[in-house]
């Protein structure tokens, strides 16, 4: 409760439902063993293969940016050990988190089970794929920290109206579809640890599957 009451109720967000969300999920389970104490800091936290948490506050910004509905369908990128998922299942109808380290992946599924969490899942994938099974979607976070472009395929699921909210190059975008357009906005400044979520395929060559 203090995380969300130092951290989370001073943004004056828009969407009086995300405090309650934060407060109802146990932060400590989605990290390390040994950051487990430091969890609920305003920092990023390590959650294993060199991934991490973005700050509470961080992931706060973004989801109220996305304006998400309780019907809403909602797309988390980078879901590592999946607490951004849960925290947006409070929120929505439908999440669908995809990560693309095997071992993440499992662990959020194990996570998202051990709450009882029943309208989200965890989906091992590239990450800069998206789920285009499951488009189009009313929201898209790419949750798993700072990213250097918005891949084109995530943009393309993006429902009409929907939004895209990601930290690229220290800033906190927001990218909305109108029709065949899709405008950005900058919303101010969002320090977050680098994720690669472009794979780095060699011309002519075809990139490796990524398996559970």
């Amino acid at each position: 409760m203090n995380m969300v009451d130092g951290q989370i109720r001073p943004l004056a967000l828009k969407n009086d439902a995300i405090a309650p969300a934060f407060a109802s999920l146990p932060r400590e389970i989605f990290v390390e063993k040994a950051f487990r104490g430091i969890a609920h800091c305003d920092d990023a936290a390590p959650v294993g293969s060199g991934r991490f948490l973005i700050a509470p506050h961080l992931l706060a910004r973004m989801i109220d940016a996305a304006n998400i509905a309780p019907t809403a369908t909602v797309l988390d990128v980078g879901c590592a050990s999946g607490y951004a998922t849960a925290v947006l299942s409070r929120l929505a109808g439908c999440v669908i988190g995809v990560e693309e380290n095997a071992t993440l992946a499992r662990a959020a599924g194990t996570n998202l089970a051990s709450l009882g969490i029943d309208n989200a899942a965890a989906l091992c994938a590239r990450m800069d794929m998206g789920c285009p099974a499951e488009a189009p979607f009313d929201a898209i976070l790419v949750s798993g920290g700072d990213i250097a472009a918005l891949p084109a395929p995530l943009m393309d699921q993006l429902a009409q109206n929907g939004r895209l909210v990601a930290i690229s190059a220290g800033r906190l975008i927001v990218a909305t579809r109108r029709g065949d357009d899709i405008s950005e906005i900058s919303c101010g400044d969002a320090a977050a640890p680098s994720l690669s979520i472009v794979p780095n395929i060699i011309p002519g060559q075809h990139s490796p599957e990524i398996h559970p």
